[in-house]
């Protein structure tokens, strides 16, 4: 990638082929790459292979193809074309072959897997190196956050940490189901851009409106409710062989942001399993001063410790006795 930046130029890159050491020969990284694209991860009887094996299967799908797939992609983006993303998306989530294996993909612990690989996908959109259409998008946008609120998130880069890419993929995610897949995000990342009631969400790729709710007030009680804002904006920026199977693994460390202060409830203004925000009720303080609560230790816990200093003591002193006693009888043998 260096020698791409300042030369303008992508770096000649060729591989060893020993598999049969008497015809070894030397070819390049395009040649390889685009023959096990075809003789293996666009193969169906490759697909069948792996669905055969169970989550191992879905596992390698998506540690080993789709994300050294993105690994490629970046190092060496003018060797790996648009079609090839076309054509993962037309094998694994059209499935063109009639496998069954988006739906294999949707089973089990293979969804945790699916959703890697569609936290895959589209972050490729999203970077820019692929250019899907929008109903492309879409479908892999829904199948991302259905199998995320049916199984919870994978927590892998793209479907967990990768908080602006998902804020720009939700975007794309119909409003009923969007309902429930914010509170799963929220719980995984706890960052207040997945922080919203169901009024606030979309009915389309629109930007969010914030909406505040009316507060009531009965007798001396207030129930208050406020929804909260986002607004998600898209935001553009811009791994042998087997040259795919390989593992490669870059970490994306979670955004911790917008925890609630400790001194008050955690719990107010969050979203339930519905997407619904949560009342908080106020009431009015009492003037009767309210005495504190008890927290001193109870009573027979202080004496098991006083018992246990007093057993400590007892063996350190009683070991020290009989230490200075052999101290002792060594002097006495060493003087005679």
């Amino acid at each position: 990638m260096t020698v791409e930046y300042l030369s303008n130029k992508t770096p000649t890159m060729n591989l060893l082929m020993y598999a049969n050491k008497e015809s070894a020969y030397v070819a390049s990284f395009e040649q390889v790459f685009y023959n096990e694209l075809n003789a293996r991860y666009l193969n169906p009887k490759w697909i069948e292979g792996m669905m055969k094996e169970g989550y191992s299967g879905s596992r390698y799908m998506s540690n080993k193809f789709i994300s050294n797939l993105w690994g490629w992609q970046v190092t060496r983006p003018s060797s790996v074309s648009q079609t090839v993303w076309d054509d993962v998306y037309k094998t694994y989530y059209q499935d063109k072959y009639g496998l069954g294996v988006k739906e294999w993909l949707k089973s089990g612990n293979n969804a945790y897997s699916l959703i890697s690989m569609s936290g895959t996908m589209l972050n490729s959109a999203y970077e820019g190196y692929w250019d899907a259409d929008d109903a492309t998008i879409r479908d892999i946008a829904n199948t991302w956050a259905q199998a995320t609120v049916a199984n919870g998130v994978a927590c892998c880069d793209c479907s967990c940490g990768n908080v602006a890419m998902m804020e720009w993929a939700i975007k794309y995610v119909n409003a009923d189901l969007l309902a429930k897949l914010l509170p799963t995000l929220y719980n995984a990342t706890l960052n207040p851009k997945f922080l919203m009631n169901a009024t606030d969400l979309p009915s389309n790729s629109s930007n969010i409106d914030s909406q505040t709710s009316n507060s009531t007030k009965s007798n001396s009680t207030e129930t208050i409710q406020t929804n909260s804002s986002s607004n998600a904006e898209a935001q553009s920026a811009r791994g042998n062989t087997n040259v795919l199977g390989s593992s490669s693994g870059a970490s994306v460390g979670m955004d911790y942001e917008g925890q609630a202060d400790s001194s008050s409830d955690s719990n107010a203004g969050t979203p339930d399993a519905n997407g619904e925000g949560k009342a908080m009720e106020v009431t009015q303080h009492s003037s009767t001063p309210v005495a504190p609560k008890d927290v001193s230790m109870p009573i027979a816990i202080i004496a098991c410790v006083i018992c246990l200093v007093i057993l400590i003591g007892f063996g350190y002193f009683r070991n020290k006795d009989d230490d200075d006693y052999y101290d002792d009888m060594d002097d006495d043998f060493e003087y005679k």
